[in-house]
């Protein structure tokens, strides 16, 4: 009978033997498994991560000026060439991902589970009642575990583009055509896209690459490839995979008006200040600024707006008379139906909404004043906008009161601002009559609308996003009526209202 000390040394060889047979290769190089967690192994597989790189696409600039001399000359394929010459949209760049290492494998531990079965134990409470409950036993027994690991940190080149359907199949002849998108894919000032490139459409064992594109202002069709696979390849340690990466346009989307305002700038591009002030004077008779009097600003999509509203008149009925000389007879859509809408003419007619928030620092900003609104051919000359603010007129003037149920019942009441206080003034638009953007609840299509049927009708649906126009008050002049004054007072919180005290 072999003694102590050689039954331990046989032990310790069949441990390490053990240890040793355990031991095996994953699937992230030569790296092997960790010894103990290998047990009944299964599912061992690799997974790539998904990485995403941005790009940011905005209105491609092009000769503006040779562009409307052919619109005037009548000549829309030269416009259309002259649009086409923009240098088309192609870029690249890189993405980084990760491989995780995973496998599943059963681990024998000691402890409760119910294959180890119940001991019943039967007790008495201290009113002598006899209770009978069940406890769980402890035993060996096996329990699934799941394992992963960081692998490697891959790299993936991409080229992208977005394709520029050839003339044959997009010129001023095509349904949906428009000039001042000659390349289909084209945006207009104060339209923006987030291009997005992931190399996975989330973690797996396959990498499938996909291009997504943020606030699309197209109805896009992507196709992505990887040379030499195809649209997707399975996840592998040490790949280099090059990524081709498609853009298609397949229609514009009809959504709300972008918003192409932008702050004035001098001769040399220096941004200057939007706001004109109405002075005041304070209780040591020093004249100081007291209230905005009046907003400046620019709108980037003055130029192409009108282009398109004259062409919508000028184009359409050159078209029309074409095919009455050619004895198609008249083909004009019968007015009130819904294509008669998208295809009738119509006449820049740009509104703009203002509104007046205090901020509030560690609460809720808020609305202080009504919300005014501006038609651009009463404020605006060749893109430049100067909006009044103060006025006799109520409807005109931003400082009228605004107040529960409607606003028109607060119009008598004027609202002055706060001393030494931030606010920001907000600024939309909304383009009423181009085709391809939401119109509000004049148009047939729209009529049905819940907004419209609520009779909201453009006051939060139809306007764009809004620029944000911040100035603080002047601290030494007080322009508030009395009931304000404790109003305002009232309505601050506690921290607020000792603040004010002791400033």
């Amino acid at each position: 009978m072999p003694s102590i000390e050689m039954r331990l040394v046989l032990g310790l060889v069949l441990a390490l033997a053990a240890t040793a047979a355990e031991a095996r290769l994953g699937v992230c190089g030569d790296r092997r498994l960790p010894p103990g967690r290998t047990r009944e192994i299964r599912n061992l597989r690799l997974e790539c991560t998904s990485a995403v790189d941005h790009y940011i696409r905005t209105p491609v600039p092009f000769d503006i000026l040779e562009w409307r001399r052919a619109e005037a000359r009548r000549e829309r394929d030269v416009m259309q060439e002259i649009g086409r010459a923009q240098p088309e949209i192609r870029w690249n760049g890189h993405l980084l991902y990760q491989t995780i290492e995973r496998w599943d494998w059963t681990e024998n531990v000691h402890g409760k589970h119910p294959s180890c079965g119940y001991d019943t134990r039967t007790w008495r409470d201290s009113e002598g009642k006899e209770h009978t409950t069940e406890e769980m036993r402890s035993c060996w027994h096996d329990e699934d575990r799941s394992e992963s690991r960081h692998c490697s940190t891959e790299r993936m080149t991409y080229e992208a583009e977005f394709v520029r359907p050839p003339v044959s199949e997009w010129n001023p002849r095509s349904s949906g055509y428009y000039d001042v998108l000659p390349n289909k894919y084209d945006l207009l000032p104060g339209e923006v896209e987030d291009v997005q490139v992931f190399s996975n459409s989330g973690q797996g064992a396959r990498v499938r690459p996909v291009v997504e594109i943020g606030d699309a202002w197209n109805k896009y069709r992507a196709e992505s490839v990887l040379d030499g696979w195809g649209a997707e390849a399975p996840c592998r340690f040490g790949q280099r995979f090059n990524l081709r990466a498609r853009v298609h346009t397949l229609e514009r989307l009809h959504k709300a008006t972008p918003n192409a305002f932008r702050m004035p700038v001098d001769r040399h591009g220096r941004t200057m200040e939007a706001l004109g002030w109405q002075e005041g004077m304070t209780t040591k008779g020093d004249f100081v600024r007291s209230i905005p009097r009046e907003i400046r600003l620019v709108d980037a999509s003055e130029v192409l707006i009108a282009a398109l509203a004259r062409q919508s008149r000028k184009f359409e009925k050159e078209i029309e008379i074409a095919k009455d000389e050619a004895g198609r007879g008249r083909s004009t859509p019968v007015e009130g139906t819904r294509d008669f809408e998208k295809r009738a003419g119509f006449w820049q007619d740009t509104h703009v909404r203002i509104r007046l928030f205090k901020i509030e620092r560690l609460a809720r900003d808020v609305r202080v004043t009504r919300n005014l609104y501006v038609r651009g051919a009463n404020a605006s000359s060749q893109g430049s906008y100067k909006i009044p603010l103060v006025s006799g007129d109520s409807a005109a003037d931003l400082y009228r009161a605004s107040g529960p149920v409607t606003d028109s019942w607060w119009s008598g009441m004027r609202v002055g601002l706060e001393p030494g206080r931030p606010y920001e003034l907000y600024v939309s638009m909304y383009q009423k009559g181009v085709p391809f953007y939401a119109q509000d609840c004049d148009e047939p299509e729209n009529r049905n609308h819940w907004n419209c049927r609520l009779g909201l009708r453009t006051e939060n649906h139809w306007f764009s996003k809004e620029l944000p126009v911040p100035f603080v008050t002047e601290p030494m002049i007080e322009q508030r009526p009395a009931w304000q004054r404790l109003a305002d007072f009232q309505g601050k919180p506690l921290w607020r209202k000792i603040y004010d005290l002791f400033r």
